[in-house]
């Protein structure tokens, strides 16, 4: 009985994570009026910090200046958090632009850490953040300022194109997940209750920004910031960023154990927005769209261990063929990589070095492990 129960509970989480929630939000949401407004008078920082980037940052750097947003009104505020190559070189280089304010760490401090250095010299009412890796449109900015004449909202994510440059199976996977985020950020948008944003492509109102301790985030507390001081945050898919998907499994696992470590950490730590009672909308978001799909990989382990030990019966023994048969794929893949680039292995690898990274954020919370620092590009 007890096995009965695990499985039969696991099973509904996992079913309600992935498809109920997708589908109650598919089903819930409408399309929301958007007091949008071409605007470009409002002073705009573009803000990124960068580690070991000179292969990517001539290129960024052109992007930011070929921004159609008027010039009087962009600056940029960029910092280097301890590079060793010619980043600082490049960086140097660029901040001749008055418009340029640049700060230089000698030793590794994080990019939490870096930012919040950064903002503090900032001058813009609307941040916009990036990373050093992402380009965008020439557009992008006043996509982000038409949201703001609308006095409820406090912050804007945008969307992320992913590149698939290496054209890996788990790239491939990364950028259909990506399309499967992107809609259900899309429906919570529409009914007032999205709690996250895309860190390489998201904004705020200059006067909602609050320090972020080191060990946790921004892309995950500036929301939540927002949100505790009585604004709305909101998602619009046409303003989008492109970005070099992760390129190996490994690059896949390292980015997401460490942003897994810290948003878990940081969303535990504001209890007042998982209160179903004080934010109906958004404790329901946050927990159905993050904590349990963080939970997932325990989920999985107990969905499996507890069907051993019902395989007496025939269903059960179908419901564990079928997820040995899934793990199988997975491992195919894994060792495939290179050679494959078939579906077929490239979603369940996805699904499983994700699951297993989340495991592993997971363990890293209880431990009280923290992750600060972080790698550029498709080696994160």
């Amino acid at each position: 009985m007890t096995a009965l129960i695990a499985f039969t509970v696991s099973a509904f989480l996992l079913a309600y994570v992935y498809l109920l929630y997708p589908l109650l939000m598919t089903v819930l949401a409408r399309p929301r009026a958007r007091n949008l407004q071409d605007s470009d008078s409002l002073r705009v920082t573009l803000v990124f910090c960068a580690h070991n980037e000179d292969a990517v940052l001539p290129e960024k750097i052109a992007n930011c200046k070929a921004l159609s947003y008027p010039k009087e009104l962009l600056e940029f505020c960029v910092g280097s958090d301890g590079s060793t190559d010619g980043t600082n070189a490049l960086l140097q280089a660029w901040a001749e632009d008055p418009r340029v304010r640049l700060t230089l760490s000698s030793e590794r401090v994080g990019k939490t850490t870096l930012l919040n250095r950064l903002l503090p010299i900032s001058r813009g009412e609307i941040v916009l953040f990036s990373d050093a890796s992402t380009l965008f449109p020439p557009d992008a900015v006043q996509r982000h300022v038409s949201h703001y004449a609308d006095p409820t909202v406090g912050c804007v994510g945008g969307d992320l194109v992913f590149v698939n440059a290496a054209h890996s199976p788990v790239s491939g996977a990364h950028g259909a997940y990506w399309g499967y985020e992107s809609h259900l950020r899309r429906c919570e948008s529409d009914l007032g209750i999205l709690a996250y944003v895309a860190g390489a492509n998201y904004s705020i109102r200059r006067t909602l920004w609050r320090t972020v301790q080191s060990r946790f985030a921004d892309d995950c507390n500036s929301p939540l910031n927002v949100i505790e001081q009585g604004s709305r945050v909101v998602y619009d898919p046409e303003i989008t960023a492109y970005e070099v998907a992760a390129e190996s499994s490994a690059g896949l696992m390292r980015r997401r154990v460490r942003m897994v470590t810290r948003d878990l950490e940081a969303t535990l730590a504001r209890p007042v927005l998982l209160n179903p009672w004080r934010y109906p909308g958004v404790a329901w978001s946050l927990w159905s769209h993050k904590l349990l799909r963080w939970l997932g990989a325990p989920l999985l382990v107990v969905l499996l261990i507890s069907n051993l030990f019902l395989l007496h019966r025939p269903l059960f023994q179908v419901s564990c063929g079928l997820q040995l048969a899934f793990y199988a794929l997975s491992l195919a893949g894994y060792l495939g990589q290179g050679r494959s680039r078939s579906r077929w292995l490239s979603f369940p690898l996805y699904f499983s070095l994700s699951n297993l990274a989340s495991l592993r954020g997971l363990a890293n919370v209880l431990r009280r492990k923290t992750a600060i620092t972080w790698q550029p590009g498709g080696t994160a």
